[in-house]
């Protein structure tokens, strides 16, 4: 288990819903439940990302991206920060990347949504980009590809 996971398994365990629930513990710390295991994929020729647990897909999200001279880039990035309500074009939410002055973004303008129209950025829908910044953890590997 990565250390993000043994954080969230604490993060868990110590959430009071657990409290005098024995054996729904037990069940969770001998495996029978486990932590789901977050990924995303940004695949630019079709304009989705996608939200996997381990190698499942658990949901698609269109996207806008990268005009031609400003392209997303291609490459193994993980969210570093998040911030509620960015301001500006960057819409509801902001999932910072790896790379410096890049991430995943909500827009002030969701007819963008399916075009080539950020400076590299990869823009959502406002809700989308709420409901993906709620499941996903810090540190979350993204993979953006072609």
């Amino acid at each position: 288990m990565s250390r993000s996971r043994d954080g969230d398994l604490k993060q868990i365990m110590d959430d009071p819903a657990f409290e005098g629930n024995r054996f729904f513990r037990i069940l969770f710390m001998i495996g029978v439940f486990s932590l789901p295991n977050y990924r995303i994929i940004v695949d630019l020729s079709s304009r989705q990302l996608y939200l996997l647990d381990e190698n499942t897909v658990v949901r698609g999200f269109p996207i806008g991206i990268g005009t031609m001279l400003t392209q997303t880039p291609v490459g193994e990035y993980e969210i570093m920060n998040k911030a509620p309500n960015p301001g500006g074009p960057f819409g509801a939410f902001w999932m910072g990347l790896s790379r410096p002055h890049y991430g995943i973004h909500g827009t002030d303008n969701p007819a963008s949504i399916g075009h080539l129209v950020s400076h590299g950025c990869i823009r959502m829908y406002n809700e989308d980009v709420l409901q993906l910044a709620a499941i996903v953890p810090l540190h979350t590997k993204v993979t953006i590809r072609q």
